[in-house]
């Protein structure tokens, strides 16, 4: 996903049905 901030990013992941019993991965991306 595209957001402005790391806090986005792991809200969006808090949201996921998957972060109740597993895990998610967030990481920058950059474009080259």
């Amino acid at each position: 996903i595209d957001v402005p901030d790391i806090d986005a990013a792991l809200s969006w992941a808090a949201r996921c049905p998957g972060a109740q019993h597993g895990a998610i991965e967030v990481r920058p991306i950059w474009t080259m």
